[in-house]
């Protein structure tokens, strides 16, 4: 096999993938019905914030059960602080969730995160096409200029 035909088989290979990528992606969207909601009463919360990471940790007491520490990562416009945290202090706590994705969130009646602003966000797969096009675009450009500099 000469290296042209070995950059056409690579370039090939990348397109193939965005187009499985592009496939898998728009055949993924959120069933409404078979969004979980986990309620309880919240005995204690503190905020965990660093560089990555900016959320809430707090122990509940789920309906029927025995008091589990749960996470909840917060929009980037939300503020965890003193008054949010008091909220927590012996209110309902109300965790809509889908596979592995919590999607809504409430706490003492403030809504943190909505369930449609999330199934939203999850099913506008419109950024993520346009990147992975992006870069099959970059990837194409420089494997066809590396192949034009081969001897």
């Amino acid at each position: 096999m000469s290296k042209r035909n070995l950059i056409f088989l690579l370039i090939s290979l990348v397109w193939l993938g965005w187009a499985s990528l592009a496939f898998f992606l728009m055949d993924q969207e959120v069933d409404r019905e078979e969004i979980s909601v986990k309620e309880g009463i919240a005995i204690s919360a503190h905020c965990v914030e660093s560089r990555s990471v900016k959320g809430v940790k707090f122990r509940v007491i789920y309906s029927g059960g025995e008091a589990a520490d749960d996470y909840i990562s917060l929009p980037l416009s939300f503020s965890c602080d003193e008054d949010f945290i008091k909220r927590f202090k012996n209110n309902q706590v109300k965790i809509s969730y889908y596979e592995n994705r919590y999607l809504g969130f409430e706490v003492g009646g403030l809504s943190v995160r909505t369930v449609d602003k999330s199934i939203d966000e999850i099913n506008n797969k419109g950024v993520v096409l346009a990147f992975t096009l992006f870069m099959a675009f970059v990837i194409s450009f420089s494997l066809i200029m590396y192949g034009r500099n081969l001897p």
